[in-house]
């Protein structure tokens, strides 16, 4: 019964020190700031600004999506679809979750995997399909976030 009782405490003890899900640290609200490409009936390259959450032991959301540049044209690109669930799934990746756009037509909405780099601390896409669209990004948080 002894035994029975410390294998119990140490299963106790154990299960304290089981980590958590990569989660963006430190977390709260951040910026990704960068380049964006979207091609859809045209290509146009922006800059794209999104506005994001990190939840402590969790992963994020993108809460806004402005896009600018691009003589003005980036200006009429929209997400849709807000907010974009953000889940890291290792150190180095992050799924990004309905993710929608209108350029002109509707793109999306789609679930796409980003690459994450700690050392950055930026989120890039590489022509990734968003329904009839095709989506690059190369985004820097602010403050910087990593994923441990």
């Amino acid at each position: 019964m002894k035994t029975l009782a410390a294998l119990a405490a140490g299963l106790l003890l154990s299960a304290g020190s089981i980590a958590p899900a990569h989660a963006f640290t430190p977390g709260g609200p951040f910026t990704l700031i960068g380049p964006a490409n979207i091609a859809g009936v045209v290509s146009v390259a922006c800059t794209a600004s999104f506005t994001a959450t990190g939840t402590p032991g969790a992963g994020g959301m993108i809460t806004g999506v402005v896009f600018t540049g691009g003589a003005g044209v980036c200006s009429l690109i929209h997400a849709t679809n807000l907010p974009w669930a953000m889940t890291p799934t290792s150190t180095s990746s992050v799924q990004v979750s309905n993710v929608g756009l209108t350029f002109p037509a509707t793109c999306g909405p789609a679930t796409v995997t980003a690459d994450w780099d700690n050392t950055t601390g930026r989120l890039s896409l590489s022509n990734a399909a968003v329904g009839s669209c095709h989506v690059s990004w190369a985004l820097s948080s602010n403050p910087p976030q990593t994923l441990p």
